[in-house]
This record gives structure tokens, C-alpha cells and sequence, in this order.
């Protein structure tokens, strides 16, 4: 595949992604999720659309596939501060504080550069 065609990709992508930010705006959750399926499947290394899709995961009360999500975030971007954060609540929400905390901390030092 050439640059080009790679950018293309890319950029229908980053479109699909906030076509699915505005669904999961406006509350259309499985809208949402279908869009980011679909960029997804363009850019599986896309960690902001695996973050969100966490978050529309989140906010349908599917606790164990937004865990999922946000780990994925994590394994393709190490430093996604934001996939740590919501991993960490997850996590302290399911008894685990230890993790939890650990898991936000370290969202905390991303953010602030340490």
C-alpha cells in the first residue's frame, strides 16, 4: 500500500471517529459504537477510538467490554492517560482499589508529564 492510499485510510478513519463522537454526544450509543467499529476496522492501532468506543461501553452499563476497550487503548498507546483513568475507575468500582489507584496514578503522571 502506498502513502497515499495509507492516508486515505487514515483520514476516513479520524472521520468515522468523529461521526462517532457526535452519535455518542447526542446519546446514539450503538450508533456510536458502529461507527467506531468501522474506523476500527480501517486502523485497529486507532487508541482514541478504542478509548470511546470504552466510554459508549461505559455509559450503556457494559462495565467488562469498556475495560476491554480501555485496555486495548492502552496495549496500541502506553501513554493514553485518559484509557488509564477510566481503567482505574473501572477497576475501583469492581472492589480492586489497589489496581485502581495504580491505574490512575498513572494517568495522573501522564498528564503532568513525569
Amino acid at each position: 500500500m502506498n502513502v497515499k492510499d495509507r492516508i486515505m485510510i487514515l483520514a476516513e478513519a479520524e472521520y468515522l471517529y468523529q461521526l462517532a463522537r457526535q452519535k455518542a454526544d447526542g446519546e446514539d450509543y450503538d450508533g456510536a459504537m458502529a461507527l467506531l467499529d468501522e474506523a476500527l476496522s480501517l486502523a485497529p492501532g486507532f487508541s482514541v477510538a478504542h478509548c470511546e468506543k470504552g466510554n459508549c461501553f461505559h455509559f450503556t452499563n457494559r462495565e467488562s467490554d469498556a475495560l476491554e476497550s480501555y485496555e486495548r487503548a492502552i496495549q496500541v498507546d502506553p501513554y493514553h492517560a485518559e484509557a488509564w483513568f477510566y481503567k482505574g475507575q473501572i477497576l475501583k468500582g469492581r472492589g480492586n482499589v489497589e489496581e485502581g489507584d495504580q491505574c490512575i496514578e498513572r494517568a495522573t503522571k501522564l498528564c503532568s508529564g513525569r
